[in-house]
């Protein structure tokens, strides 16, 4: 293995601004607002009330197990693994009664194995950049697969709860099962084409907001879900999962000891991954 160019300390504390929001927060925060959502987060107790939907309560199941396999299977994925170096295709090949065990005692009790909430950060150089400097890295989150496949269980019974109470809009049919992006795509391609047509000057924004993900407040989704009644089991046990990830860094064949871990902010809580597009999803659901 070749000598890395960069120190760990150096990588992680460039890595974590980017992974929290900015500190200190920007003007165009509405402060109170934020505080009001955190107090109202933290009022609440560690088990959130059944949810208004019934699939949201049910127990997993061995049904949901395969729902999630055929998933995989259907579905290109990666095999690259966290640190407990199991990868996809190893849970695949185990028996359904006993994936299903695992994840009812996760579920039931609110429990999450310790080597499911570390997630290794791997330093991916840029090309053609100066790679003494730990700016010019990505850092790209590798995740245990017993983790992504239980968040994939939680993401199929919201996304089911979501289609049952009509709560995604139609103009929001990227998150809808079964549609793509290709339908946005088309309705722009239609509005330049009447905009043509008639002479007129159609004015379209494409929008890039810069680190998206650590500025959102994860405090007003979860109270959001609270409010469209999404919780449950499922809802308790996420939050868990948001509340105890810790990050290390991999280099090479090397794993960075504690000394060098990190966690969450209180203010936001950031995963690459199902997990946050669990969370996401709720965006389209109310802001419409």
């Amino acid at each position: 293995m070749r000598d890395q160019i960069v120190e760990a300390n150096n990588l992680l504390n460039c890595f974590k601004p980017r992974l929290n929001p900015p500190n200190p927060l920007s003007s165009h925060f509405n402060a109170t607002l934020l505080e009001e959502h955190n107090a109202c987060t933290q009022l609440r107790g560690p088990s959130s009330p059944p949810s208004a939907f019934p699939s949201l309560n049910t127990e997993v199941c061995e049904a949901d197990i395969e729902s999630v396999k055929a998933y995989l299977t259907l579905h290109p994925h990666s095999n690259t693994c966290g640190v407990n170096d199991i990868p996809y295709f190893a849970i695949l090949e185990i028996d359904n009664t006993d994936l299903c065990r695992l994840y009812h005692e996760c579920f039931q009790t609110g429990k999450v194995p310790t080597p499911w909430l570390i997630t290794l950060l791997s330093a991916l150089p840029k090309c053609g950049k100066d790679l003494s400097d730990p700016n010019n890295y990505r850092a790209i989150a590798l995740k245990s697969c017993f983790l992504k496949f239980s968040t994939l269980i939680v993401l199929h019974k919201l996304t089911m709860a979501a289609e049952e109470g009509n709560l995604i809009p139609p103009s929001q049919n990227g998150f809808c099962t079964g549609h793509r992006t290709h339908n946005n795509a088309f309705v722009l391609r239609s509005l330049l084409e009447c905009a043509h047509d008639q002479n007129e000057i159609l004015y379209v924004a494409f929008v890039d907001i810069s680190n998206a993900f650590p500025s959102t407040n994860h405090n007003t989704l979860w109270n959001w879900l609270n409010d469209l009644g999404l919780t449950s089991m499922y809802y308790d046990w996420l939050q868990n999962v948001y509340c105890d990830m810790r990050y290390r860094l991999v280099q090479g064949d090397c794993v960075s000891d504690k000394g060098l871990e990190f966690s969450w902010e209180t203010l936001l809580l950031h995963f690459y991954g199902t997990c946050t597009l669990l969370l996401f999803t709720s965006l389209p659901i109310v802001m419409t």
